[in-house]
């Protein structure tokens, strides 16, 4: 495995889907789970072959689907422990509500998975401020269902500018751009 192409190992960021469900709060998040659970720290490396961690990663990337949702159920009390959700300045506790991982097809392309969490929001909630350990690498906002949605990139470790769940906090072309030049 340690043959691989540089391609399955390269870093990108994560992509968050963020959407106020049934007054609760739902994120769903394409990851590279196999390098969160290996302790790769996405925010150093540019390739996973480079990290300590390389010999993990390609075994977790082996696993099958089944096997690598029971090791990233193990690592999720150390994840969410890192994870910042403040709703109009009061923290939510992320809950795990699922991990789907597709079939390792070619193990010389990338993997991602969908990470699914949630919190319940408090009646009335207004405003979001996100953002994750600096660890798990830069990670994409795309508020959905909104008017004029949020969409921003934040490096790892960095947390967002408040996000009105109602919508309104669209950027203007000028911000889109200068928030994906580091994509």
């Amino acid at each position: 495995m340690s043959a691989l192409p540089g391609r399955a190992h390269e870093v990108i960021p994560a992509i968050a889907d963020l959407r106020v469900v049934d007054g609760g709060l739902d994120l769903e998040i394409r990851v590279t789970a196999e390098a969160l659970v290996a302790g790769v720290d996405l925010s150093t490396y540019a390739d996973t072959n480079d990290a300590p961690q390389a010999v993990e990663y390609d075994r977790l990337r082996a696993l099958p689907p089944s096997d690598l949702e029971r090791d990233f159920r193990a690592f999720w009390p150390q994840m969410a422990a890192n994870i910042v959700l403040l709703v109009d300045g009061v923290p939510l506790v992320p809950e795990l509500r699922g991990l789907f991982t597709p079939e390792m097809q070619n193990l010389e392309s990338p993997r991602v998975s969908t990470l699914r969490i949630g919190a319940p929001l408090p009646e009335g909630a207004e405003k979001l401020v996100i953002g994750w350990a600096s660890q798990y690498g830069a990670i994409v906002i795309r508020q959905m269902d909104v008017p004029e949605p949020f969409d921003g990139f934040l490096p790892g470790g960095v947390l967002s500018d408040p996000i009105t769940l109602a919508g309104g906090d669209q950027s203007g072309p000028l911000e889109a751009f200068m928030d994906y030049i580091p994509v």
